[in-house]
């Protein structure tokens, strides 16, 4: 996506008078998450995505951080049937394959163990998808925002009812 910029910005001997911009993955976000402000890791993931350095991101008007922040938040989600997930964007892989569907399952309670470990709630999330998919957390990491969104929506909808984790239900 080409984003024609309300304020040109000036960094590094380079003025910018467009940002174009992929779909952030869940690395992305892995990434972002660990700014130390919410404006932080808009900031953090809009560089990413559009592969530039943070210093021209931080130099947007705030319209323009808006606009870009706006048309990244409103991806189309990717419908999931019997568990099986088809994804918007192939991911391709280093040896040239690619993967184009995930089959999803109800996460096991070691799933959510496993995955509770993690250093953040995006890469518990990451470890999350990746268990209850038999992908690896390398695969879960290139999602486009809208899958990996679509996944987590997924398997969050098993753990809505019943007692929450380590709450004890006593027999009726």
């Amino acid at each position: 996506m080409d984003l024609d910029l309300l304020v040109p910005v000036a960094f590094g001997g380079q003025t910018y008078e467009k940002l174009t911009l992929r779909d952030p993955t869940a690395a992305d976000f892995e990434y972002a998450a660990t700014a130390a402000t919410p404006v932080g890791v808009t900031i953090q993931l809009i560089a990413r995505a559009a592969s530039v350095d943070v210093g021209v991101v931080r130099g947007l008007c705030a319209r323009d951080l808006r606009r870009i922040e706006a048309q990244m938040a409103a991806p189309t989600v990717p419908a999931i049937v019997d568990g099986d997930l088809r994804l918007s964007d192939p991911v391709k892989l280093p040896d040239g394959s690619q993967i184009s569907a995930l089959k999803l399952r109800e996460p096991t309670a070691g799933d959510l163990e496993r995955s509770a470990n993690a250093s953040s709630g995006v890469h518990s999330n990451i470890l999350l998808v990746a268990f209850a998919s038999d992908a690896s957390p390398a695969v879960v990491r290139m999602l486009k925002k809208c899958d990996f969104d679509a996944a987590v929506a997924y398997l969050s909808d098993f753990l809505a009812d019943g007692p929450g984790i380590g709450a004890s239900q006593s027999p009726g």
